[in-house]
């Protein structure tokens, strides 16, 4: 669900920076779980996407994979940028812009990463995009689990 509550401050110095100062994500994803969803999705003050309560967001569209850039107010978050990294090796194309909510309506897949989850495929957003779906999220989660796995192998 879309936070109609918590926003993500862009143009505050903290918001690109790993601090503990979590409390509106956490919120947010309180709120969602109030309203019977698994997670948020946080816009900026400018009402563009910007994050998920715990979480980078993508979306496909126009075949581009699509994701919030920095100036949003992100978390530049390491598995957003393996996934980034990832695509542009296999020769996918990537739109990094700033996009309202609405556009949500028009995506092929949504899907979410963290260092911590991983890459999750979006089902539904409240009365934006229902999923049927999720070819790009399972192929780069599997090469996540590739890099994870070549990275935790012993080296001889």
């Amino acid at each position: 669900m879309i936070s109609g509550r918590y926003f993500k401050n862009e143009i505050s110095p903290l918001s690109s920076s790993k601090t503990l100062n979590y409390l509106e994500n956490m919120l947010a994803g309180r709120e969602a779980k109030r309203n019977g969803c698994q997670r948020a999705i946080l816009l900026n003050r400018r009402g563009e996407i910007a994050e998920g309560d715990i979480s980078n967001i993508f979306f496909t569209r126009a075949g581009f994979l699509c994701t919030p850039c920095t100036d949003c107010g992100i978390l530049p978050g390491i598995t957003r940028q393996v996934v980034l990294d990832t695509c542009r090796v296999r020769g996918i194309s990537i739109r990094e812009g700033r996009f309202k909510p609405g556009i949500l309506k028009e995506a092929g897949e949504i899907f979410m990463t963290g260092t911590l989850m991983g890459i999750v495929p979006v089902k539904s957003v409240k009365g934006l995009f229902e999923g049927t779906s999720f070819e790009m999220s399972r192929m780069l989660a599997g090469e996540l689990e590739r890099l994870r796995h070549r990275e935790t192998s012993p080296k001889a």
